[in-house]
């Protein structure tokens, strides 16, 4: 996302916050940048998972399209 991570020379890019995914909220939060719980458009997407004796990172991907009406979202992401 060169939006939210851009290019400072033509192969380097920069890093506002970083960690894993479960902690990309927070740590967008605490480098100022807008967050909400309203799915949005090229938004970054941070899903949390966990409980009792299950370790979690988290996983995020971007949201590529939303349908309101039927309460559904087109989501880009890798692993």
């Amino acid at each position: 996302r060169p939006d939210i991570f851009p290019y400072t020379s033509p192969t380097t890019q920069s890093r506002p916050f970083g960690g894993n995914a479960k902690l990309w909220l927070a740590n967008a939060q605490a480098a100022g940048l807008p967050t909400g719980s309203t799915p949005a458009n090229n938004a970054i997407a941070v899903f949390h998972r966990g409980g009792p004796g299950y370790v979690s990172y988290g996983h995020v991907g971007i949201v590529l399209k939303i349908d309101r009406e039927n309460r559904v979202f087109l989501l880009s992401e890798m692993n």
